[in-house]
C-alpha cells in the first residue's frame, strides 16, 4: 500500500513524459520536484481527507483532485522546459486551471 500514491500518479507522469518527449523517470523527477516545491502532496492529502457530504460531495472531491493533478502536470511541464514559474505565475496557472470548463461528463 505504500506505493499507492506513486502508482496513482503514474498515468499522469507517463502522459507528461510523452508530451514533453522525455524519459518517464525524468518526468517523474519533475513531477515530484514541483509537487514538493508547491506543497501539492499536502493539498492532495487535505482534499482526500475532507468530508464529502451531500449528493455531489464525492464528485466535487474527485474534481478537486483532478484539478490538482492538472496543475502539477502543467507546472512539471514548465519545469522540464526550464521555465518553472515564480509564485505569481504559478498562482495564475492555478487560477486558469480552476476556471477551465469542466470537460468531464
Amino acid at each position: 500500500m505504500a506505493a499507492a500514491p506513486a502508482l496513482e500518479a503514474a498515468p499522469a507522469i507517463v502522459r507528461l513524459a510523452a508530451q514533453a518527449a522525455v524519459p518517464p523517470d525524468e518526468a517523474a523527477r519533475a513531477w515530484a520536484a514541483v509537487g514538493e516545491s508547491f506543497h501539492l502532496p499536502g493539498l492532495r492529502l487535505a482534499a482526500t481527507q475532507a468530508p464529502a457530504n451531500g449528493p455531489f460531495g464525492t464528485r466535487a472531491k474527485a474534481a478537486l483532485l483532478d484539478d490538482l493533478a492538472d496543475l502539477q502536470t502543467r507546472l512539471a511541464a514548465r519545469a522540464l522546459k526550464g521555465a518553472l514559474p515564480q509564485a505569481e505565475t504559478a498562482m495564475r496557472i492555478a487560477q486558469e486551471a480552476a476556471s477551465r470548463p469542466d470537460r468531464r461528463a
